[in-house]
């Protein structure tokens, strides 16, 4: 009996003790005091689920992967670009800022946003270079045709600039017999070079502007430079090797030079040139012949929006409306503005047809492109092997006759355009330009 109770009261203080332990409570006897147990933590939540289930889907993914190289081994293979991580950037014995440099060129780098080569104007497109503009319309750039292109810049240096007078009356030599009349016909040429050219009108126009807008704003005439008359350029690719090329160069705005570059074969039989202010060109042939014409000299503002009964003599370069004008389409819209535009864009083409067709002998649609700007331009089919591209570096320049001729770094031209209006500010002022006081204006002019 002293036994079995001597085991119970053994197993009695092992229950209390681990009811100590537990957290529990044992009375004044010894015995355990019961209480209620906590609910077991709930192991099937939603969040306990998917961290079970993705536990098992990367141990079954990391179980196969030996499998998987195995079998396709080409998946799993590191292919480095070679020629891109020099041989010596891993090497400890050089000093850490050598391996840094050299490292340098693995670091990611911000890609340059792409020029934009087409753009779609109200009155045509506009091809950027190295984008070449071609009467089929193709998709192609300049080292398509042409080997060493180096883009001419108004920091290219010329050669001799020589002027030469322009043609006395409305016309050109007429295409001889045999001869193939190509023509290209743009606004705008998109190469800049050290090239500017102005008359005295010009300036006296812009003096007159400035001061009409300081009487009628009451505020001073800047002394600012005349920065009108820049020269642009296009390259001009002749490969029609079919006849000798009459080649009619025609543009709208401010003087632009065409640097004209001949494929194997080509034979030039004249170059006629029309353009405002100073049409100019680089002379490709030995006994090359040429002529240029500046519109303003034959007429004036002419509005063609009313009446066709268009005169003999209009030289002035009109595109014809395309289909692919953004005023063109707004015109199909009943928008008036447009309508009216492009019936006067019609009538001034149907005008510059009649003249050019009496003149040359084709219309004026004939074997030419057309473009509001472009930096290139092909006349022919493609090559079949590259041109060697004609550098405009130390190239005779022939510019249409003007008052003002310059050629040089432009912060010099600068200097001198800003001079030249400087003096005329002065002798339109009477001497002192500074005795000139422009007061606020208040009221109309008695």
């Amino acid at each position: 009996m002293s036994d079995s109770n001597d085991f119970r009261s053994r197993i009695q203080k092992i229950e209390a003790k681990s009811a100590l332990l537990n957290g529990g409570t044992v009375d004044d006897d010894g015995a355990v005091v019961t209480r209620e147990a906590k609910p077991a933590r709930r192991l099937n939540t939603p969040m306990m689920r998917v961290v079970i289930f993705s536990v098992v889907f990367f141990a079954g993914a990391a179980a196969g992967l030996p499998y998987l190289m195995e079998k396709f081994p080409e998946k799993f293979a590191l292919n480095l670009p070679t020629g891109k991580i020099p041989k010596d950037v891993a090497e400890t014995s050089k000093p850490l800022r050598e391996r840094l440099v050299e490292m340098s060129s693995l670091s990611r780098k911000p890609r340059p946003k792409p020029e934009k080569i087409r753009q779609d104007t109200e009155h045509g497109f506009i091809l950027r270079s190295p984008s070449v503009l071609n009467i089929l319309g193709e998709d192609m750039v300049v080292d398509d045709l042409v080997d060493g292109f180096e883009r001419i810049s108004a920091d290219t240096p010329t050669g001799a600039v020589t002027a030469f007078n322009r043609v006395t009356e409305c016309g050109f030599r007429k295409p001889a017999p045999g001869e193939k009349v190509a023509g290209v016909r743009l606004t705008d040429a998109m190469l800049e070079t050290p090239l500017q050219a102005f008359t005295k009108s010009e300036m006296a126009n812009r003096l007159l502007k400035a001061i009409q807008g300081s009487l009628k704003y009451g505020r001073e005439v800047e002394k600012i430079g005349f920065y009108e008359g820049n020269v642009t350029a296009v390259d001009v690719f002749v490969t029609d090797t079919s006849a000798p090329i009459y080649l009619v160069l025609q543009a709208r705005g401010e003087g632009k030079l065409w640097h004209i570059h001949l494929a194997d074969g080509v034979k030039l039989a004249h170059v006629a040139l029309i353009g405002s202010t100073a049409p100019a060109l680089t002379v490709p042939q030995d006994g090359l012949t040429y002529q240029s014409m500046i519109p303003q000299d034959f007429i004036g503002r002419i509005d063609f929006f009313e009446g066709t009964d268009f005169p003999d003599c209009m030289p002035l370069p009109w595109h014809k409306p395309q289909a692919d004008w953004i005023a063109y389409q707004r015109s199909l819209k009943d928008n008036d503005l447009y309508k009216n535009q492009m019936k006067t864009y019609g009538n001034g083409f149907g005008a510059y047809d009649k003249w050019y067709t009496s003149v040359f002998g084709v219309s004026a649609t004939y074997n030419t492109v057309q473009a509001a700007a472009a930096a290139h331009v092909l006349v022919g089919p493609v090559p079949d092997q590259k041109m060697t591209y004609r550098q405009f570096t130390g190239a005779d320049v022939m510019i249409t006759s003007n008052d003002y001729i310059f050629s040089g770094e432009k912060n010099v031209r600068a200097g001198h355009t800003a001079k030249l209006y400087e003096d005329l500010l002065v002798a339109a002022s009477g001497g002192n330009f500074d005795l000139i006081k422009f007061g606020e204006v208040t009221g109309p002019v008695k």
